[in-house]
Parts: structure tokens; C-alpha cells; sequence
């Protein structure tokens, strides 16, 4: 008698042809249609139980905190979001409503120091856990997790089981020691960071052309890499940058780029009635939970990772993009040739800069978190 439920938060569903790829047919095929199923966020019977001693709004599927015996079976490897995936990061993402969701995919907690380099130890982190706690506790349930930690190619190098506390405890060193990379050549801090953006990577096609998803993914790798840099680094990114939304899977993204163009800041932006408008819009919503789109309010938790590097760098340069207006509204600077890029980089590091290049970081697996020999 088991249900196997996605636990895919804001992101689209899973349709019956991905699970067939994802899991094969011989364990889908014994589970579908009826006790295979996507958690939706929207779901009218979300269940919410109040506030936690943080703050945090605390929604989980009811489904789940309903059963006998709920199992929560994830990954554990490197993560600018909490420091680590899986544990119970998964209960307070993958299983929550969107205002559970908005407590910690926010400026207030992502733009923190402690936000940079994949630290376990931040404040989001303790989000995780105060959420995933008030949860067990308001439920009476017992959460176990099954986390494997994966290599470079998703390969399993261990695999721990039990209580989702003792879980994180038992997995966080060996992900640490895959996951967290010192630079041996690099003595002291870089003071640039190249980044490659493909097309096409985790979130789904035109991650790297639709400007909200393009610039989390620099947010996200300037993370990874803030203990390998000065504290004002230069980020030199290569897209294209053609403005494809791709509203087949992101419908509310165009909207709310749109929208945002009309704020200051993107924290004004995003605690704006406005933002919130398009965050609950009913056709957007609707669309995620029957029509495999992503919920709107996964644009605003884009943006606020998008600005971190705004915050803390020097300047952006987004080199190749083919409507280089959309790349400058960001606040990037445009420029056609990576030399041109270099050259004009030059103005704030010196004449001889250290360059981190990573230009394999969404094409070659499981990313790192690096650090210079130098640094703390």
C-alpha cells in the first residue's frame, strides 16, 4: 500500500512520459495513475498549520502528513539554497504551499552574506529546519528520509536512512567533501568569474535565454564561487540572451519581467502588489496545477537570486547576447566580444586581473562550491 508523490514544489509537473524516463516502466506502470502523483501547492487542501518560532508560514501536503508512514527520498549534494539538497530541505520545499515557499525564496533571506558559498550554516538553512520541525511536531508524524549523496554524473556514493535530522548529520560530511573544492592554484581571491550559460539546463529549455532564469543561474554560480573571489568581484557572462521566455513551460515570466521594469529595485518589485498579483493570478496557478507550467511565484524567487551578484559585484558584463537590451534592463553591461568585456573589466580589478573561468558549470554534472588555498 504505497503512494509515490513528486515532491516538486513550484516547478511543473511530472507528466506520465518523464516518469516512464525518470523511473522506467516497470515501476511506473504499477503505480500509475493512481498512486503515482504530483504534489501540487495550490491544492485547496494544502495543509496549513500557522507560524513557526521563526516566522516562517508552515503549508505541507496533507496527503503526505496523512499516511502511516511518509518517506521522503531525495539527493544530497552542494546547493546555494541551504547549503545542501535533500533532508529537509525537500519537506520545506518540495511539500509546501506557496506561502511556506515565500517565507525563505525571498530577498530578506537570500541576499544575506550567509546566502554565498553554499554555506550550511545561514539562515535559510534554519528555515529548513525550523519549518521541516514545526511540521513533525504539529503533525505527530515521524518524516523518515532515504538521501543518497551523488557524485559529478549523479553517481551514488552512499546512501543513509532514518530520521531526517540524523540523516542530514550522516550524509552532510561525504557531499562536503565532494562538494566543497579547494583551488590549489589559486592562492588568493580571483577577481573575475566567467561563467558559460547554454541554452538549455536544469530548470528546462531557455534557462539561458529567458533573462529571469539567466540571471539566476549567475546568481546561483557566483554563489558557488564567492569564496574563490575578492569581495567585489567582475562577472564576465557568455549567453545568448535572445529573450525567449519559453511560456510554454514559464507562462507568468514575460509578464512579470514586464513588470518589473516599472520598479526601482527588484526587492520593490517583489513586495509589491503588483508581484503578488501575478504570484496568484488564477490562470497562472490553474496552468500549474493541471498543465505542466511552473507556479508564477517561481519567477519571484528567480528574481531575488538573480540580484544577489548585483548586490555584491563590481559589474556584470553579458558577452554574445542577441538582444543585448534585455541583458542591459537587468543592469548587466552588453558587450559583443569577450575581449571588449576584459578590457572594460579592467577599470575595477587592474591591469592584470586573476580570472576563475567556469565554463562547464550548467554542462559538465553535479556543480561545486570552490574556494581559493588562501581563504578562511
Amino acid at each position: 500500500d504505497i503512494t509515490l508523490v513528486c515532491a516538486q514544489g513550484l516547478h511543473r509537473r511530472n507528466t506520465y512520459e518523464e516518469w516512464l524516463w525518470y523511473l522506467g516502466p516497470e515501476i511506473v506502470n504499477n503505480f500509475w495513475p493512481d498512486r503515482i502523483v504530483n504534489h501540487d501547492a495550490e491544492d485547496p487542501n494544502i495543509l496549513d498549520l500557522g507560524i513557526d518560532e521563526m516566522g516562517n508560514v508552515v503549508q505541507t501536503n496533507a496527503f503526505v502528513a496523512s499516511v502511516d508512514i511518509p518517506i521522503l527520498i531525495g539527493h544530497c549534494a552542494a546547493n546555494p539554497y541551504g547549503g545542501y539538497s535533500g533532508g529537509y530541505k525537500m519537506l520545506a520545499t518540495g511539500l509546501a504551499g506557496r506561502e511556506s515557499i515565500a517565507s525563505h525564496h525571498t530577498p530578506k533571506t537570500m541576499l544575506r552574506p550567509d546566502w554565498l558559498g553554499g554555506a550550511a550554516k545561514s539562515r535559510m538553512r534554519d528555515q529548513f529546519k525550523s519549518i521541516g520541525e514545526s511540521i513533525v511536531k504539529k503533525t505527530g508524524k515521524s518524516y523518515y528520509t532515504v538521501d543518497a549523496v551523488i557524485g559529478r554524473t549523479a553517481d551514488i556514493l552512499d546512501v543513509k536512512a532514518g530520521l531526517t535530522s540524523e540523516v542530514e548529520q550522516a550524509t552532510w560530511p561525504l557531499a562536503s567533501q565532494r562538494s566543497n573544492i579547494v583551488l590549489n592554484d589559486l592562492i588568493e581571491p580571483a577577481d573575475i568569474l566567467v561563467i558559460g550559460l547554454p541554452r538549455d539546463f536544469h530548470y528546462g529549455p531557455g534557462m539561458g535565454t529567458n533573462p529571469i532564469l539567466m540571471s539566476l543561474a549567475i546568481g546561483v554560480q557566483y554563489s558557488r564561487c564567492a569564496k574563490a573571489l575578492r569581495p567585489d568581484p567582475v562577472i564576465i557572462a557568455i549567453s545568448s540572451c535572445d529573450g525567449w521566455f519559453n511560456s510554454s513551460w514559464f507562462p507568468s515570466y514575460e509578464e512579470t519581467f514586464q513588470s518589473l521594469q516599472e520598479y526601482s529595485s527588484a526587492s520593490e518589485f517583489l513586495m509589491s502588489d503588483e508581484a503578488l498579483r501575478i504570484s496568484t493570478d488564477n490562470e497562472y496557478c490553474y496552468s500549474y496545477s493541471n498543465r505542466y507550467t511552473y507556479h508564477p511565484f517561481h519567477a519571484m524567487s528567480m528574481i531575488s537570486g538573480g540580484s544577489v551578484p548585483l548586490k555584491w559585484c563590481s559589474n556584470i558584463y553579458m558577452v554574445g547576447a542577441k538582444r543585448p537590451g534585455i541583458a542591459r534592463t537587468i543592469g548587466y553591461t552588453t558587450m559583443a566580444k569577450f575581449d571588449d568585456a576584459l578590457k572594460d573589466a579592467k577599470r575595477y580589478v587592474g591591469d592584470n586581473p586573476r580570472i576563475l573561468c567556469t565554463p562547464e558549470c550548467y554542462s559538465g554534472g553535479m556543480p561545486v562550491n570552490v574556494k581559493c588555498s588562501g581563504s578562511k
